[in-house]
């Protein structure tokens, strides 16, 4: 169990933070192989380098501006206060981020904004 005092709140945060990017990284790579262009899209004849550049690059370039990961930690503290494995439900820690940095990039398109979490 994760007791959290005010003095290692900090460490928690940075240690979820590197775990809960690389379980992104599961689902979106920071480097897109043939593997997963067809896992992800299906079968065809894909321009792995514009997936590279137009897709998986602006949405790392996003993810790596910062960010707590406040959201998957709520998510995983609040699993464990419910007496249930946070380990277990790693992988769905990650869907709020995710949600969370996309709604950022659509409230700024929507604001017209010049840039993307200034």
């Amino acid at each position: 169990m994760v007791t959290l005092q005010p003095k290692n709140i900090s460490k928690y945060l940075k240690r979820l933070r590197l775990q809960i990017d690389q379980r992104i990284s599961r689902y979106l790579p920071r480097r897109i192989n043939k593997e997963w262009a067809k896992e992800f899209f299906g079968k065809g004849d894909y321009s792995l380098r514009a997936i590279q550049k137009t897709v998986l690059d602006p949405i790392w370039n996003f993810l790596d501006r910062g960010g707590k990961r406040w959201r998957p930690a709520l998510f995983l503290l609040i699993l464990e206060a419910l007496g249930k494995d946070p380990k277990k439900f790693f992988d769905f820690a990650t869907i709020p981020e995710i949600l969370h940095e996309g709604t950022l990039v659509i409230d700024d398109i929507q604001d017209q904004g010049e840039l993307r979490r200034g």
